[in-house]
């Protein structure tokens, strides 16, 4: 009876388990290189990508484990393995009386790849899989959760130089035509072998299937963007943000389940992707041009595809970061529109132009810099600068009342305070409080007047 019950236990564990590997027992990277070292430090972490619950074997439920090689002062040193009997590497699962329970190789002695995708073919039996992993760097193993078989039981191995960077979307902007344009961000420089990507689709949000298509992102540092082209309007465009060492066209010519195993490092929003419809713009802008004349900043925009636009707004600057719109102006199905700045900064002057159609959305013009050079007697300055917290004044402006603002990076104001001035030179010491560190821009408003100056507090 006992043994009855023993054989019914042992059929229904495999048959629970069948659909992904036990989560309860750790999945681990182990082999001649750490050892075969089965302690927590061989441990893998699962992951989802485009998806956020259940246990999917079909690529979007993956194992990955990262190991630092270096010479001194890694995770183990550099070697290439062979493969073969005790001369490799494998990924296990078992029990902690057992760790070696379960273990994915090849049928047959053999090296997997680095930078692609390896099909492992064989369960429980075979021999350990080679690899060459004598060059410093960190290595990085993606394993499809596929379950307790070889049926897709495939993975990705990669180094990159440096650890790899945590990735994610920073900003979205729709262009003409149905296409979009994603700002993303990254944790830190990745190393060169570590490219930033897009990936999207328009039949529905199953990147576990066909129809994928991958752009690549530009720029450099920690800051990338990547355009989707135009797309049909009214389809809703899915995608997310991944890293991977692959090439753009190695990518594209991946099949559904090889490209989410080439993702590194991902943003998927969540598990839930991100998506738009694809639309046209309210309008495109084709220039903006301007000059100043007898102290005022004469502004022109040129546009068109001008559809369902409620207004135009004319932004100004002192910094070219940090914007205020001064003025509206009405869309009136025109090509051109202009519009006058009487009270600018001193020096440099920014401007845009922001669109906003009869259903709030925004489309931005370029933005461009006027300097103003021309000599005037009013004026303030601000002293010391560097300041260490403490804040000078000097004025030489027209009897009025004015608004005292310090403004901060973010565009915050940080301290106020009123002012009368009787007209002529004048100055003022203001009671700051404890500031951060950084630049901040003193301004003085009164009327059509309006000084802006820039300090450094340390």
């Amino acid at each position: 009876m006992k043994i009855f019950i023993g054989v019914f236990i042992f059929m229904f564990s495999l048959e629970t388990s069948s659909q992904a590997i036990f989560s309860g027992e750790p999945v681990q990277v182990v082999g001649t290189m750490n050892g075969f070292n089965t302690s927590s430090s061989s441990n893998s972490t699962y992951r989802r990508l485009t998806v956020n619950s259940g246990n999917p074997i079909d690529g979007r439920g993956q194992w990955i484990k990262s190991y630092n090689v270096q010479a001194t002062g890694g995770d183990f040193n550099p070697i290439n393995m062979s493969g073969g009997g005790g001369g490799g590497f494998l990924f296990i699962s078992g029990p902690s009386g057992n760790r070696f329970q379960n273990k994915w190789a090849f049928s047959g002695v053999g090296s997997a790849a680095l930078n692609t995708i390896n099909n492992i073919s064989a369960f429980n039996s075979g021999d350990d899989m080679g690899l060459n992993m004598s060059t410093v760097g960190h290595y990085t193993f993606i394993f499809n959760d596929c379950g307790y078989t070889a049926t897709n039981a495939k993975f990705y191995v990669c180094r990159t130089t440096n650890a790899p960077v945590n990735v994610s979307r920073s900003s979205f902007s729709l262009q003409s035509g149905g296409g979009a344009n994603i700002g993303i961000s990254t944790s830190a420089t990745p190393s060169p072998e570590e490219k930033v990507f897009v990936t999207y689709r328009t039949l529905d949000a199953n990147f576990e299937n066909s129809g994928n298509t991958v752009v690549e992102a530009s720029s450099s540092g920690t800051n990338w963007s990547a355009s989707i082209g135009n797309q049909s309007i009214g389809a809703v465009v899915y995608y997310y943000i991944f890293t991977s060492t692959l090439s753009l066209s190695t990518l594209n010519s991946l099949s559904a389940i090889d490209l989410l195993l080439a993702a590194l490092r991902y943003d998927d929003n969540n598990g839930s992707e991100f998506s738009y419809i694809a639309s046209t713009l309210p309008v495109t802008f084709t220039s903006l041009t301007g000059t100043i004349r007898n102290g005022r900043a004469n502004l022109n925009w040129n546009i068109a595809d001008e559809h369902n636009v409620d207004r135009y707004e004319v932004e100004e600057s002192a910094n070219g970061r940090q914007f205020q719109s001064f003025i509206q102006v009405d869309a009136a199905s025109r090509s051109s529109y202009q519009a006058i700045d009487a009270q600018l900064h001193t020096g440099a002057n920014y401007y845009r132009v922001k669109a906003v159609d009869i259903d709030g959305k925004l489309t931005y013009s370029k933005i461009i810099r006027l300097d103003n050079n021309s000599a005037v007697d009013n004026d303030i300055r601000v002293y010391p600068n560097p300041s260490r917290g403490e804040l000078n004044l000097g004025l030489n402006i027209p009897a009025g009342n004015y608004q005292i603002r310090l403004i901060n990076s973010m565009g915050q104001t940080v301290y106020q305070q009123p002012l009368t001035h009787e007209g002529g030179s004048r100055s003022m010491q203001l009671g700051l409080p404890k500031l951060s560190s950084g630049v901040y821009q003193v301004e003085v408003r009164g009327g059509v007047q309006k000084y802006v100056r820039s300090i450094r507090i340390d």
